[in-house]
């Protein structure tokens, strides 16, 4: 257990870094903020002191964030390829990232990269449950009703100051509404770097909340309505709560 826990360290380590790193390629002003809003979350920073998936799923959203703003889009997407093993949430990135290249980069031809990682294991996973379809078919949350019930549709929005910290929860707010408005101005789709933070940093925590939020409303893919699941996101969140200190 002490071996996880330093693990986990390194891992939130890292995760910080890449932060401060993809901030700096998006080219926020005050780049190093976004590391330290990081560490200052308290569900991530106690995170460090467990043996729980999220924060390494963490470390690889914002290592293939970080690879795509650093132009190595195919090093980025078999990153990516692999997130579903790490957590089933992979999926939602793997969607994000698949938007990205055919909506914003007109790329196609790369998106076979993205499916790197679930073939692979299909392949080892066949000669055990002879079903090259195992990872559907055997996947212990591809069930419509939830053991633990449901919950509020407002369930995350309520619970999220308190696991990230008001003040980070008040900036990621401000950084919401500034990517909601980019969202709809068409000068958004002519500049690189405001596409990349729309589709990339703004649509994966979108995508990661209204995916738990409804999840845990209508009780579905045995969701427990836990906040402890954007631990998976935090490095994001740290993105977006840059983007709206710079905005005030």
């Amino acid at each position: 257990f002490i071996g996880i826990k330093l693990f986990q360290c390194m891992v939130v380590f890292l995760s910080s870094f890449l932060t401060f790193k993809t901030a700096s390629r998006l080219n926020f002003k005050h780049a190093w903020i976004a590391a330290l809003s990081v560490y200052a979350m308290p569900v991530y920073f106690k995170s460090q002191f467990s043996g729980l998936t999220e924060p390494l799923f963490s470390l690889f959203v914002i290592m293939a964030i970080w690879l795509e703003v650093s132009k190595k889009s195919k090093l980025a997407l078999l990153t990516v390829s692999f997130m579903p093993f790490i957590r089933m949430e992979g999926l939602l990135i793997m969607l994000v990232f698949a938007l990205y290249h055919i909506v914003s980069k007109r790329e196609v031809m790369k998106l076979g990269f993205l499916c790197t990682g679930i073939v692979l294991y299909s392949i080892i996973g066949f000669f055990y449950y002879h079903d090259l379809i195992w990872f559907f078919t055997q996947n212990p949350y591809a069930q419509y009703e939830s053991i633990y019930g449901s919950g509020s549709l407002m369930h995350f929005v309520k619970q999220l100051p308190f696991t990230i910290g008001y003040p980070v929860f008040f900036l990621l707010f401000v950084g919401v509404l500034k990517n909601l408005f980019f969202l709809f101005t068409p000068q958004t789709y002519c500049d690189d770097d405001k596409k990349r933070e729309l589709f990339l940093v703004f649509g994966t925590f979108m995508i990661f909340f209204l995916f738990h939020a409804i999840s845990w409303y209508m009780g579905l893919f045995g969701s427990f309505g836990m906040v402890r699941y954007f631990i998976c996101v935090v490095p994001v969140i740290g993105l977006l709560a840059l983007s709206g200190i710079n905005i005030l």
